[in-house]
C-alpha cells in the first residue's frame, strides 16, 4: 500500500509514540510512581530502536533510510513518553487525595 506523499513522517511519529507508551506501561507495571529513570530509559531505547530501524531500512532493496524519518521517530518517542508520564502523574495525584 502506497501512502500519500508526506504522510510517512506522521506514521513514524504515531508508531514510535505508541511504542514509547507501551514500553513505559510495561516498565512501570509494578510501580505506583513513574520514575524519571524509566522515562529516560524509554526515550533512549525508543530512539535506539528508531536508529537501528533506519540502518536496517538502508540495507533493504526498495527502502531508503532518512534522517527525517529518524527525527519523526524520536519526536514520537519523546511525545509518547511525556504524555504517558503526565497522565500517570495526574492520576497518581487523584489516588493520593482519596
Amino acid at each position: 500500500m502506497k501512502l500519500p506523499a508526506g504522510t510517512d513522517k506522521a506514521v513514524h511519529f504515531i508508531e514510535y509514540g505508541i511504542l514509547a507508551i507501551l514500553f513505559l506501561r510495561g516498565l512501570s507495571y509494578d510501580h505506583k510512581r513513574l520514575s524519571r529513570w524509566l522515562v529516560l530509559a524509554a526515550i533512549l531505547t525508543g530512539a535506539a530502536v528508531g536508529y537501528m530501524d533506519e540502518i536496517y531500512q538502508g540495507q533493504v532493496a526498495g527502502r531508503d533510510s532518512s534522517y527525517f524519518d529518524l527525527a519523526a521517530d524520536i519526536a514520537g518517542v519523546l511525545t509518547g513518553s511525556l504524555l504517558y508520564a503526565a497522565k500517570r502523574k495526574r492520576y497518581a495525584g487523584r489516588d493520593r487525595d482519596r
